[in-house]
């Protein structure tokens, strides 16, 4: 992975336009505990996984590897391609794709994952909107930020490590 992202340097000022260009990544461990979490608790294996602003695509390509079929959304269109040459490589079900998330269409069911450090509070509240509209059985895991969607119960909460230190998740589902 490290060869692919060679050329894409996350921590670039030049790349920073706004707070919405932060660049943070949720470690593997994390993403296979927080997975394995869902799993128990919830009963069922995820049918998808999306990740809303995936940066590297780490988080996807983790789930991928666990046998999860994965698709990211992400702004940066050089690190899309990175990412889906990774996937490529270790040949697993990830798939990746730039611009706005919001404007895109989403899997209409799995468990979506969204780290809220670096969207704004109308922005949350967007996505919590969005969210509102996944058919039973969704599920959502949040980082730094606690879902506002009708219909889902909070299933676990909790501090994991990501690569900026430690940070709050919580599991949903839409019962």
């Amino acid at each position: 992975m490290a060869s692919a992202f060679r050329r894409h340097n996350p921590d670039q000022r030049e790349r920073v336009h706004s707070p919405a260009d932060t660049f943070g990544e949720t470690a593997v461990l994390t993403v296979i505990h927080l997975l394995a979490l869902l799993e128990d608790l919830a009963g069922v294996k995820p049918a998808n996984f999306v990740d809303l602003g995936c940066g590297r695509g780490t988080t996807c390509l983790t789930a991928a590897c666990l046998g999860i079929p994965s698709f990211g959304f992400e702004q940066e269109a050089q690190w899309v391609s990175a990412a889906e040459s990774v996937a490529n490589l270790l040949a697993i079900e990830a798939s990746f794709q730039s611009g706005d998330f919001m404007q895109a269409e989403w899997p209409s069911e799995g468990v979506f994952f969204v780290v809220g450090t670096a969207y704004s509070e109308p922005m949350l509240e967007a996505i919590s909107q969005r969210f509102s509209s996944l058919p039973g059985g969704s599920a959502v895991i949040t980082g730094d930020w606690s879902l506002k969607a009708p219909g889902f119960d909070l299933l676990w909460k909790g501090k994991l490590p990501v690569d900026w230190g430690i940070a709050g998740f919580e599991i949903w589902s839409r019962l």
